[in-house]
């Protein structure tokens, strides 16, 4: 069964390192993403990062359990994690725009979202961000 994750998380990557750094862990990302069937895209604010990943259940899963441990990441916190029929991301094996403070605002409001605020809208509306993004 394919699904598709949305999560985001607090960077802890030092904000000198950080064009450098991300640079980097697209790159092996791609790769690795590639190996596992995993599609998706990946924003970074300087201070979050937000990715929405699809595939496999058991290699979201795995990955997910990877980021949740990557000394790169505080706070993941999962916006959305669902069944899907079809890929949206299926051209990418992790695409990436580069950091923007237009997208850091947002980031920044779906983390303070209150709790009684509808998750599925949120999500639906940051996935429709990321690809458009991608699309440029």
């Amino acid at each position: 069964m394919l699904i598709s994750t949305l999560y985001v998380s607090r960077s802890l990557i030092e904000p000198a390192r950080a064009t450098a750094a991300v640079a980097d862990l697209v790159e092996a990302s791609i790769a690795n993403n590639l190996r596992r069937d995993i599609s998706g895209a990946l924003l970074f604010t300087g201070d979050h990062f937000a990715q929405i990943m699809e595939g496999p259940e058991d290699n979201i899963a795995a990955l997910m359990t990877s980021i949740e441990h990557d000394e790169r990441h505080q706070s993941v916190t999962v916006i959305r994690r669902t069944p899907i029929r079809e890929r949206k991301f299926q051209d990418w094996a992790l695409a990436y725009n580069g950091p923007s403070l237009f997208i850091a605002r947002h980031v920044a409001r779906v983390l303070a979202s209150p709790p009684g605020v509808d998750k599925q809208r949120t999500a639906r509306w940051l996935t429709d961000m990321m690809l458009e993004l991608m699309t440029v």
